[in-house]
């Protein structure tokens, strides 16, 4: 293959940083701030800015100190690389680092939230060279006349060699940009391991939707570890118990008294916003046409974006894209075993800002249907009523939903209920499931991919970030260790733990909701039921060790 001409320092970056500043100055001033990443333009440019000043101060340094014939030498040939395919420069327009025909970027001091980060310098070219000189330099050819953005990855990540034409190079490609999938590509970053995340959707419609809001301590803790905990525990609020009610009567499930235990109320989205904000490597939003190919050997992956397709080369992928996904998608179904229930009945549920109508949660039987009183800030409350599985949304009006509420609790709790106009308002069908294995070579499902829980016992996201957690260990075991004892435990590791959950929202499902086929039996269990666990501490025991969350 042809070789690339070493560049060395001469005057000739010191001669063009004025121009180099100015051009960055002018785009910062023309281009608005678009969020591309999770990273506006604005941003971008402020930090390929100090970079340029930062890369023209050492070359300075270097220059008077005479060394460089000795990084001459460090900077030594590198392969060129094929030319990109049609439409790979497209970016060219858009937030670009002026650097005119070779830059030097050293890491600064401090990168984004005080921690150490190193510039990773992308040139967009037909042809080009790029090499990471130790851990503090990037040395960076660029044939052609204008680089890419800049992107930011923690100092002490292992090299990751991105190639145009040839397409990219990571060792975990993760699919899905929801809470699990930022939850593994974050705990992998912290712990030095390069991960890209594939997300179909837009990450302002990630941010949009509506999910659970109850923490188990587990995934507490896990946030804590990908230091995404602050504003969780600032905000988030603690339950030390829930309140459920059967045709009138109620009992309190006292969490702190039977097992020593709470939960923390904290939105879904709020963790997706907070993983979001410590996201340092690449995640790739409105990636359409993914596909995953040879994960039973060598794994890449394939996704177009403005109509260009590109190709991922990887160590592993994650499955972390949800029920619908791709990536259980692509498992032959001869590989593949499935376990469902799907259920006569979903969720209508209505955000609101109004204060929560009692202080924990409300599970709460009628012969009506089931509801439940939940919460999501002491200003914003979120409910939720047992509606038929083909129910549309657009046939319930705020009115007509507050009176069905209002119906299903007991009168004390109805009369304080304050009402407001919706500000979200969907219905949500409840279904378990449980796809077996786990992995299939070296692609592995995770969360929602891998299983659904309905949302009566609050485990949808716990048992996610419980996935990922193992997932996460498992790969980082590998690769900085080659130990193949975690990726192959994974699957039975974890479907332990997902079987013990399924059977948990299950019966919490079936004590609370009224089916349409249950008869005069079904409904004297159900009421049986209820008796036995408001009677037992050992019930409650059980009931209150499931929710927070099983060690």
């Amino acid at each position: 293959m042809p070789r690339a001409k070493s560049v060395g320092f001469n005057d000739q970056i010191i001669q063009s940083r004025h121009r180099c500043c100015n051009r960055m100055l002018e785009h910062t001033c023309t281009h608005s701030a678009d969020p591309v990443g999770g990273v506006s333009l604005h941003q971008r440019h402020d930090h390929a800015f100090h970079i340029v000043a930062e890369a023209i101060a050492v070359h300075s340094h270097c220059r008077h100190q005479h060394y460089d014939r000795r990084l001459q030498h460090k900077f030594r040939a590198i392969e060129e690389y094929p030319p990109a395919a049609a439409g790979q420069a497209q970016y060219l327009e858009q937030v670009l680092m002026p650097v005119r025909r070779y830059g030097v970027a050293v890491q600064p001091a401090a990168g984004l939230d005080g921690l150490p980060m190193q510039p990773f310098v992308l040139p967009d070219t037909d042809l080009f060279a790029i090499k990471r000189v130790g851990w503090y330099v990037i040395h960076v050819q660029i044939v052609q006349e204008i680089a890419r953005p800049v992107h930011f990855r923690p100092a002490f990540s292992p090299p990751c060699l991105i190639k145009r034409g040839d397409g990219m190079r990571t060792q975990v490609v993760i699919i899905g940009a929801g809470p699990a999938g930022l939850m593994l590509a974050r705990l992998l970053e912290v712990a030095g391991i390069d991960a890209i995340i594939l997300e179909r959707k837009s990450a302002e419609y990630v941010l949009g939707r509506i999910r659970a809001g109850v923490l188990e301590q587990g995934t507490i803790d896990l946030m804590d570890r990908a230091q995404t905990g602050p504003r969780m525990h600032a905000e988030g609020l603690i339950h030390h118990g829930i309140e459920l009610a059967f045709d009138g009567d109620s009992h309190r499930i006292d969490f702190e008294a039977l097992v020593g235990r709470h939960v923390m109320v904290y939105g879904q989205t709020e963790v997706t916003r907070d993983l979001m904000a410590v996201r340092r490597g690449t995640t790739i939003y409105e990636a359409e046409q993914v596909e995953l190919h040879d994960f039973d050997g060598k794994p890449w992956v394939t996704y177009a974006r403005h109509g260009v397709t590109h190709r991922i080369d990887c160590e592993f992928i994650a499955g972390c894209d949800g029920y619908h996904g791709v990536a259980r998608q692509s498992v032959p179904a001869t590989a593949l075993t499935t376990f469902e229930r799907v259920y006569p009945f979903g969720w209508l549920g209505v955000l609101v800002d109004q204060p929560p109508v009692a202080e924990e949660l409300i599970y709460a039987h009628h012969q009506r249907g089931f509801a439940l009183c939940s919460q999501r800030s002491p200003a914003r409350s979120r409910y939720y009523v047992q509606v038929p599985a083909d129910e549309q949304v657009g046939a319930w009006s705020d009115d007509r939903f507050w009176d069905e509420l209002r119906a299903r609790l007991d009168p004390a709790t109805a009369e304080t209920l304050q009402t407001g106009p919706s500000i979200e308002k969907s219905i949500a069908p409840l279904r378990s499931f449980v796809a077996e294995p786990l992995r299939f070579g070296r692609l592995f499902l995770a969360g929602d991919a891998a299983h659904i829980v309905p949302p009566t016992g609050a485990k949808g996201l716990n048992l996610a970030m419980s996935d990922v957690a193992v997932l996460a260990d498992a790969f980082i075991e590998y690769l900085a260790e080659q130990s193949c004892a975690g990726i192959d435990a994974y699957s039975s590791a974890v479907l332990s733990k997902i079987w013990k959950a399924e059977r948990f929202s299950w019966w919490m499902t079936s004590l609370l909701h009224t089916f349409p086929d249950a008869g005069a039996f079904g409904r004297r269990i159900q009421r049986a039921e209820f008796d036995y666990l408001t009677g037992s501490r050992f019930a409650q025991q059980s009931l209150a060790e499931n929710y927070v969350g099983l060690s």
